[in-house]
């Protein structure tokens, strides 16, 4: 029992970090619970709703949900995901590992939130494990199979190692593509079944381009980090020219492009100080980690004491009953208002289309079906995606209900900004407004 108490603490401590301490609600989080939820109610990803990456990890995370629609259950999911990224660290590192504690929350907690990046880390320290213990090539093959179908833009380049390392040993390489094609080949028949190939195309590949096209990037701060970063692992690379898992480090770095945003160069790091952390010596690590865990739970209780003006526990919201709230700005108080008025109207033959960056909460909280208005983000729409909502918003049925959220859409945009303030614009310019409820503004097709 005591060799699993680790385990056991580290799952405790990415359990509570999620649901209980980091009490801002990040969109990626409610947006990756989505998908899930969707899934676990019988939608069909790109067909029934707009998702713009492979769906695994939106699939693997709905099988909880199955068993409970609480937010809860998608939280212990990625818990024993966090637990399993260290089970490996372990094996491959030893008592440093107690290092990557500290990285789960610095310096952004961007690995402690649920994400299909955290998965696509566990697979790349998964293979990098497979490859120092000249693991089955098969298996390995099927290990980066999985990574394309997590994410399309990270997982081709993790085949590039093999072709690098072991382009003479081509029967080696012919094993490892028939374990990639196995689950590529499954997913290609699923699309082919539901009717979504079409779907899928436009949104995960051409839908790209619209994308790379609303979020342009101008140098920074955050640039330069992610050009430092490069360059070390670079270095390291050209260092230790016979060892694989620097090239796959490396590949690894795609996870940073087109964003280049401090939360995907965390993802990064996080895998590149797998051999920055091999060179501290374990002696120094009690240390270190004494130091640094201080300071992160420090910070920790400073972050929860300053977000939370009223403490409530659970909550009252359906599907988010287990997940801290804050309520800054009385935002429970609007809350309130747009659950009371959609549980007032949905059951009045009206359809009811939310725009806004809270709408999966809304949706999710009053037991509806997500659809392609709840991700109202550039890009998130496939090829030409902000026309081809204007049209949809053309064809609505008479009587359909669309509630904005008012406050964004007509507050000054942010350089680089995801919402699509157009297509609200848009609902407002061709709908008739009806009434405002708090922060949002409801709006008719007639």
């Amino acid at each position: 029992m005591k060799k699993y108490f680790k385990y056991i603490f580290i799952f405790i401590f990415s359990l509570v970090c999620m649901g209980f301490l980091l009490t801002s609600f990040d969109m990626d989080t409610l947006w990756n619970y989505g998908f899930s939820y969707a899934i676990s109610i019988g939608e069909i990803p790109y067909k029934d709703f707009n998702m713009v990456l492979t769906p695994l990890y939106s699939f693997l995370m709905s099988i909880p949900l199955l068993i409970s629609k609480n937010i809860i259950m998608f939280y212990i999911a990625n818990s024993l995901l966090i637990t399993g990224i260290f089970y490996l660290l372990f094996k491959l590192i030893g008592k440093r590992t107690w290092i990557f504690l500290i990285l789960l929350l610095f310096p952004v907690p961007a690995i402690i939130e649920p994400s299909y990046n955290t998965f696509l880390i566990f697979l790349v320290i998964l293979l990098i494990y497979l490859e120092k213990n000249n693991s089955n090539d098969y298996l390995i093959g099927l290990i980066i199979g999985l990574s394309i179908l997590t994410k399309q833009s990270v997982g081709p380049f993790l085949l590039i190692p093999t072709i690098v390392y072991y382009r003479k040993y081509i029967t080696k390489i012919l094993k490892r593509l028939v374990g990639l094609i196995i689950p590529c080949i499954i997913f290609l028949i699923y699309l082919l079944v539901t009717k979504s190939l079409n779907n899928f195309i436009d949104l995960c590949i051409l839908g790209l381009f619209d994308f790379n096209n609303s979020n342009g990037f101008k140098l920074n701060i955050t640039i330069l980090v992610g050009i430092v970063l490069l360059i070390v692992s670079l270095v390291l690379f050209i260092k230790n020219k016979k060892d694989i898992k620097y090239l796959y480090i490396l590949m690894f770095y795609s996870i940073v492009i087109p964003l280049f945003d401090y939360p995907h160069l965390e993802f990064f790091f996080f895998v590149l100080s797998i051999v920055l952390v091999e060179k501290i010596k374990e002696y120094k690590t009690l240390f270190i980690n004494s130091i640094l865990f201080t300071t992160s739970f420090a910070s920790i209780v400073f972050v929860y004491t300053n977000e939370n003006t009223k403490i409530i526990y659970p909550n009252k919201y359906n599907n988010f009953n287990y997940r801290l709230l804050n309520n800054k700005h009385n935002e429970n108080e609007v809350r309130d208002s747009v659950i009371k008025y959609i549980n007032s109207n949905k059951d009045k033959d009206k359809d009811i289309i939310i725009i806004g960056s809270d709408a999966y909460f809304y949706k999710i909280t009053c037991n509806m079906k997500i659809d392609y208005f709840d991700l109202n983000n550039y890009g998130n729409h496939g090829y030409n995606g902000t026309e081809k909502m204007k049209k949809k918003i053309d064809n609505l049925k008479k009587n359909t209900i669309i509630i904005i959220d008012r406050k964004h859409t007509l507050r000054k945009q942010k350089k680089r900004e995801q919402y699509n303030v157009e297509i609200a614009k848009y609902v407002m310019k061709k709908g008739v407004f009806k009434e405002n409820i708090t922060a949002y503004s409801v709006y008719e097709i007639k």
